[in-house]
Order: structure tokens, then sequence, then C-alpha cells
């Protein structure tokens, strides 16, 4: 930036000794547009450029000297296309002479009618205004110059300007139906800025100038851009020093990429800069946009090729639902309608060495506050290191309401499928991440974690999420996720430890499954591919283990249903319902075969005073279906549970078969089966027995015939 503020003024001074040169050559002439040729030929020689004057030359005299140009062009320099360089309609300076003659220079009001800039940077970087004044091609340091090494952050010394210049004086400065033209071919943009004027008062350096611009324009071609700019600025006599106070610039933009269309915003500020020590500073910054205010300041320096910079901001409380109407987006329809109303964020910052550190950071969000550092290592990453604490979001908040008359929980791939997208794969491929995040209290769907940990790892397309910790429901999480992005399908790795956790709280709040109590430790490891989680679902395969301690299934009263199924064998009314409807266990446990979202469990067992229970099921994750056949045992008195004792089944197994949704299993108890197949055995026992007493009896009767 030192180098454009730099050469730009090196241009504008050059135009005024130009103009000062034309004027004095003139004075000695009686007829300028007879030495038009000789005009032309001194500027080309002092820019390297050619000048035409296609209009009359008019003298002004006494007590103003002065001259009027009509229809001049400065040719570009070779290389930069055909276009002009500058080019005005009409141009008009006088000095006067008594002053001249007294060794000062005092000029009058610079006009200047539909003037056009053409600013060019070309494809190796190089701007056309940084050849103005020496040929297109900068020579060769001589061979017994030897470079010279400057401390950080020092410029090489500017030469002075000639004193009559530092003392000189212009009345003011009239830009009338200006065009300037941005072309950079680097990076392709393409600004053009049209019906530019400005108006400047009492130009004198070292001495406060007022200025006042507006302009209209358009930026690549598709978006509309008007502005004002007024301020007051001050440059001192060795152009190395400039400050601007009271900046204030308005901009109203408009195009289809601007959100709502049209959008205003408005920019205030101080600004300094030191081109010698190449250092740069904003205070008092205040942008305001969208109802939204940032205020701040900035310093900047540049070493060499190197910049620094450091700077605070600032954004008092605002409501994102509004700024989201007043960009015209849609405002998201939360679950809370009082959420996304308060929104603040502060910050400090650093720039140095191509990273960019945010240290201390502050961004608070309704009733959720982010604390902490982040450092940006580079930008095209990204690539980031981050510590952040957040105090507690409840993320159901912020989710769509739930419909309403819902009669059944969607299943977890209708879930999916409803609200899940893509994994970004090209992103979490260029991901490179070190960081730690900690949280308060989390609320999603419907479970409340508590003091969450995790640290987060990303590089060359394999994102891990380890350790990851968490208390919930009276327990704790332990958790290691990997993400391998690095083939055409990625690939999930989890695995999962919960201990001690309260099952009832965790499932009702959950699920809304109220129907299952108990101290559960659950342990999972599985993998998982898949670019959406549709498919996660479908292709998880893995292990997992469960157990429940002391815990209550409710809904069934195992006991009961066993005595109503004896009764409905003997072919009497079944007695009537005692006790809550609900078994008791000491133990529930099993282990778990994942395979294509089918759940398969071979060796559940579940224990209690009165029962044994064991058996095998399968359960549809993606159905939301279950059957499992069980067979219990009676090992204890049922009065405990409610009604007489069934010493009669004591011992004796028992089928069960819960089938149906996972949500409302229906249970059987076949009492029937069984008391057939047992009458079986004891016709085949008595059977045996009879044949045995027959043949003993026969044994005998022909052991006393032989025996005679």
């Amino acid at each position: 930036m030192g180098r454009i503020v730099k050469w730009l003024m090196i241009a504008i001074t050059g135009v005024l000794t130009l103009l000062i040169i034309v004027i004095t050559a003139v004075i000695v002439l009686v007829d300028p547009n007879d030495y038009r040729d000789e005009i032309e030929r001194a500027v080309a020689t002092q820019t390297g450029r050619e000048l035409a004057m296609e209009g009359d030359l008019k003298l002004m005299f006494f007590p103003w000297i002065g001259l009027q140009v009509n229809k001049v062009q400065l040719a570009d320099a070779p290389g930069f296309g055909p276009a002009p360089f500058l080019q005005a309609d009409h141009a008009q300076l006088a000095l006067k002479l008594l002053p001249l003659l007294q060794g000062n220079l005092v000029l009058d009001t610079l006009m200047l009618n539909q003037p056009r800039v053409h600013l060019i940077r070309n494809e190796q970087g190089l701007g056309n205004w940084q050849t103005f004044g020496r040929p297109p091609q900068a020579p060769k340091r001589p061979p017994e110059q030897p470079a010279v090494d400057l401390e950080p952050g020092v410029q090489p010394q500017a030469q002075p300007l000639p004193a009559i210049l530092q003392a000189a004086s212009l009345a003011g400065l009239r830009i009338r139906d200006g065009r300037v033209t941005w072309d950079d071919r680097q990076s392709g943009q393409h600004v053009v800025i049209t019906s530019l004027n400005t108006t400047a008062e009492d130009i004198r350096l070292g001495a406060p100038i007022s200025i006042e611009s507006d302009w209209q324009g358009q930026i690549n071609d598709g978006m509309d851009i008007g502005g004002k700019l007024t301020g007051t600025v001050m440059a001192d006599p060795q152009l190395q020093h400039f400050d601007a106070r009271d900046l204030d610039l308005a901009l109203n933009v408009a195009g289809v990429d601007i959100p709502g269309g049209k959008q205003q915003l408005r920019l205030r500020a101080q600004a300094a800069a030191d081109l010698g020590q190449a250092t740069y500073r904003l205070t008092e910054l205040r942008l305001d946009a969208a109802g939204v205010q940032i205020t701040g300041q900035l310093s900047a320096q540049q070493a060499k090729d190197a910049v620094t910079a450091t700077g605070q901001l600032q954004i008092p409380e605002f409501s994102p639902r509004e700024v989201l109407q007043r960009l015209g987006m849609a405002v998201p329809n939360t679950d809370d309608p009082d959420v996304l109303k308060r929104a603040s964020a502060q910050t400090e910052f650093g720039y140095h060495g191509g990273a960019l550190t945010i240290e201390p950071l502050t961004v608070r969000m309704d009733d959720s506050v982010l604390t902490g550092q982040a450092k940006l290592r580079n930008f095209t990453g990204p690539a980031a290191d981050f510590d952040l604490s957040l105090n507690g979001i409840d993320v159901d908040r912020y989710r769509p309401p739930s419909r309403e008359g819902k009669q059944a929980a969607a299943t977890p791939a209708e879930t999916a499928a409803a609200g899940a997208g893509q994994l970004p794969l090209t992103t979490l491929r260029s991901l490179d991440l070190n960081g730690r995040l900690r949280i308060g209290t989390l609320k999603v769907n419907g479970a409340t974690i508590s003091d969450a940990d995790m640290t987060v790892h990303a590089k060359d397309g394999r994102l891990r999420v380890h350790p990851l910790t968490a208390a919930l429901y009276g327990g704790t999480y332990r958790g290691d996720m990997q993400l391998d992005a690095t083939g055409k399908t990625p690939r999930i790795e989890l695995n999962e430890q919960l201990s001690g956790i309260q099952a009832g709280p965790l499932l009702t709040d959950v699920a809304s499954f109220q129907k299952l109590l108990g101290t559960t430790d659950f342990n999972l490891r599985a993998t998982t591919h898949g670019a959406a989680p549709e498919d996660w679902l479908q292709a998880l395969t893995g292990l997992a283990r469960f157990t429940f301690r002391d815990g209550t299934v409710k809904g069934i009263n195992l006991a009961q249903a066993i005595r109503a199924a004896l009764a409905r064998a003997q072919g009497k009314p079944p007695p009537p319902s005692e006790g809550p409807l609900q078994t008791d266990f000491s133990e529930l446990g099993g282990t778990l075969n994942l395979a294509g979202g089918v759940v398969r469990n071979t060796d559940f067992s579940a224990k209690s005073p009165l029962l044994r229970i064991q058996g095998q099921g399968v359960a549809n994750l993606l159905k939301q279906t279950v059957d499992y056949r069980l067979t219990t045992k009676i090992v204890g008195t049922l009065k405990g549970q409610g009604g007489q004792d069934l010493e009669q089944l004591r011992g004796i197994p028992i089928p069960l078969r819960f089938t149906g949704k996972l949500s409302e299993p229906r249970l059987t108890v076949d009492l029937a089966g069984l008391f057939k197949e047992r009458f079986e055995q004891k016709r085949e026992e008595l059977e045996e027995k009879g044949k045995k007493k027959l043949e003993q009896k026969l044994d005998q009767q022909l052991e006393r015939l032989f025996n005679r």
C-alpha cells in the first residue's frame, strides 16, 4: 500500500511539475499551439510516454498565468495496451505571477473535466503507475552500488522535494464526471468507477485539506456500487507522513450476488501512514452494515516483503434475526422463537509471518459464551490451531419445531435421510487442525451432557476426535472417533465407552422411552463407511457389550404374564393383576453383533431373585423391529411380585417371545406348548417305566419256569 501511495504521489508531483514547465514555456511563446510538438517531446522525455493534445492551447495572463488544454491524453507504458493512461476533455491550471517572482508557487484551482485514468497491474504484478517517470524496464543497479541492508520497517530514504514545491499551494481541485478503471490481470478483477466528482480546497503540504468525493461504478460487470467519501487529509512536505481525519465512507452496493439484492454500509475511521517507517494505523474504526456495528483499530508495518499487523475488534450486541431480515435471507424456524436474538463478539488479533493469531476471543450467542484463542497458520487449507471453551448450548432450541400430531418417533434412517447431507469431502481432505474444545453443558437430541472435553486432529484427509470425554446421567463417557477421507468412500471408526449411566433418564430424554431403568455400562467398537448418515447405519459393523444393574423393565410384569398364561392353559380365567406393571432385575446384559443395520444378540441373560432369563434375538435398526426368543425359569417365590406362588413351574424353562416395534414390543408366553411338551415327555417316561416293569415281570416268570 505504501508503495502505491508513494508512486501515485510521485506521479501527481510529476504531472504538476510538467504543467508548471508547460505554463512557463508558453509564457515565452506567443502562440503555444505553434510549439505543440516541442511540448509533447518534452513530456515524452520526462515521462517516457507520449502526450497528445488534440485541442487548442489557451493562455491566461496577469495576475494569474495559466494554461487551458482541451482533449489531452497521456499514453500508457509499453506492454499495458493501447488505451491511454490519462486523458481529459478539459484541464486548466494557473499560477500567480508576483509570488512566483519571489520564489513562491501559488497555484489556482486545478480543474479537470471528464478525466479518465486507466490503472493496470499486469500478470507479473507490475503496475502501470510504477513505471511513470521512468522507462518501463527498470535499469539494473550498477555493480559498484551494492544493495543496502535496512533495519526491519525502515524504507529507503526518499529524495526531498524542491523547496519551491514544499511551500507551494493549490487553491483547490475540481474533478467533474471522471472515470477510473482498475484492471488487475493477476486476479482477473475489473473495477470501473464512473461519474466521479471530487472537490478539495486549499491544498498545501503540511496543512489539513478538506476533500469530498462521490461516484458510481461496477465491479466485474456484476455488482453496481455507488459511494461518497468525505474527510480531511494532510501530507508532510517530504511526502512521507500522511494523516486522514474524520474519514466517512458511505457505499451502496447492488447485484445478484448481494444478499437482498442491495445493501448499504458506512465506514468511519482515522488513518495515518509513515512511508519512511512503513507503518500504517487505523483508529476509531467503525463499520455499520445490515444492523451490525464493528468497531476497533488496526496497526500494520511492512518490513521488506513481510507485513505484520495487530488490532482489536468489537461487535456490540445485535439481533441475528434482524440481520437476516435486512439481508433478505430466510430466518430459521426454530423450536424456541427466542433464540438468535442476542449476539456480540470481541477479540484482539495479530498477523505475522503469514499467520493470524486471535487471542483473546469472546463470542456470545443468546445464553452461550465461547472464549479462547485460535491461530490460522494459513488461509488456503485452512490450517488452524485452537483452544476454545463454551459455557453451554442447547442445540435443540435452534432446531426446527417438532411436528404436531406426531404419532411415533422417526427411525434413525428416516431422520438421517430427512436432515443430513453429504460430507464435505473436499474440505475434510484439506483440513489441517489441532485443537481442543471444552463444553460446560451440551443438550442435543434431548440428551444433556456436561463437562465435555475433546481434542481434534485433522491432517491429509484424516480426522480424529480423541480423547473425548464427558459426564452424563450420573456416569461417564469416553470416546475415540476417527474419519478417514483419503479414499473414494470415507471410513469411520468408533470406540465408545459408557460407564455408570442411569438408563432411565437418558432414554427418556433421547427417545421418550420410559420402560427401562437401571445403571448401565455400554462398550462399542464399530466401523462404517459412506458419505452420508443414511449410509452409515446400513454399513455399520462391529461388536458391543451392554450390562444393566439393579433395574426395571416397565410395561411388562413377567410374573403376572406367566400366571395369566398358566390360567389359560388350565382353562381358567386369568387372575386379577396385582402390583405394578413392571419386572425388576438385578442384572441384564449381553453381546451385540452389528452388521448391515441389524443387531444380533445370542447371549442375552437377565437375573433377579425370582427369575433367570436366557435367549437370543435380532433387532433391525433400519426397520426398528425386534424379535427375541427367550426362556425363563422360576427360581424363587413370586409373592414379592404379588399373587400366588407358582411352585409347579419352579425350575421349568418357560418360553417367551418379544416381537414387534422396538418402542412397543409384544410379549407372548407359550405355556400351552410347554404343557404339551411336558405331557409328551411324561407319557414317554410312563411308557418307558411300564415297559421296564413288564420286562421285569416277564424275566421273573421265565426264571421261575426254568428253575422248576
